[in-house]
């Protein structure tokens, strides 16, 4: 009896000496303390038994990282380097679908990112391989808003010459937002979208009838006044949040910056 009591206790405590706590790591990740964030995750990844839940965040941290290196050449090297570290488990099979969806969503953010620093035309050339990220993404889990949100910033982002499509742009973040619907960045960058595709109410409902189905906007409202009700609702939900970070409030300024603007 003494035994088992004495192996069930080493059982308890080798779980908490080696569990992680993601909440902390988070937050750590929300108020910009990256370095830190990437150091605890770095005491937990395991190569032989890779979690997902570690393996999405370490290349949330590299992908930050990459960000603050200025010189080109040593920037790119960062982003192979990072890139080279989440390819072996872009086809994770094990962990929580979620997890596994945002393995691949990271990757293609530094797909984008290493694509964007070489120039226009690589930028270009990876489109495609963007959205095929993204749809890997939503087959594992189509509940998760940020692959609709890339894309809907895909092609808000890219001339319609190129291949952008405004049509799919609105499709993709209301249901980006309809996945997430307090998610700070989707307001605001859905806010700019809409602003910037400035499509009237009868534009919308006249391309909802030839497409058999409207955008997912509100189609009694002008883009111009959508985008001025994501702000304030953006805004509505920050003034209730109980556990602001260094980015929301850095995301709610300037919230509140372009809706003086705008209105």
């Amino acid at each position: 009896m003494k035994k088992i009591l004495c192996i069930s206790l080493i059982f308890f405590i080798s779980l908490n000496v080696f569990s992680i706590d993601f909440v902390s790591i988070d937050n750590l990740h929300d108020n910009g303390n990256y370095q830190s964030a990437y150091k605890e995750l770095m005491s937990a990844y395991d190569k032989s038994s890779p979690d997902a839940a570690v393996i999405w965040r370490l290349g949330r941290e590299l992908y930050e990282y990459t960000k603050c290196v200025k010189n080109k050449k040593d920037k790119l090297a960062k982003l192979d380097e990072a890139i080279g570290f989440l390819k072996p488990y872009y086809d994770l099979k094990s962990g929580d679908k979620r997890d596994r969806a945002k393995i691949i969503q990271w990757y293609a953010v530094l797909s984008s990112e290493k694509a964007r620093t070489m120039g226009i035309k690589e930028s270009l050339d990876n489109i495609p391989n963007l959205f095929r990220y993204c749809d890997d993404a939503i087959r594992i889990d189509s509940s998760y808003g940020d692959p609709y949100y890339l894309k809907g910033l895909i092609d808000d982002g890219l001339p319609s010459m190129f291949g952008g499509d405004k049509y799919n742009m609105s499709v993709n973040l209301s249901i980006a937002l309809k996945c997430d619907p307090e998610n700070y960045w989707y307001f605001l960058d859905g806010a700019k979208a809409y602003k910037n595709r400035n499509w009237s109410s009868s534009k919308k409902r006249k391309v909802a009838e030839s497409k058999g189905r409207d955008d997912g906007s509100p189609q009694n409202l002008d883009d111009r006044d959508y985008a001025i009700k994501l702000l304030e609702r953006a805004i509505e939900i920050y003034n209730k949040d109980n556990d602001k970070t260094k980015v929301d409030r850095e995301l709610i300024d300037e919230v509140k910056q372009l809706l003086e603007k705008w209105r």
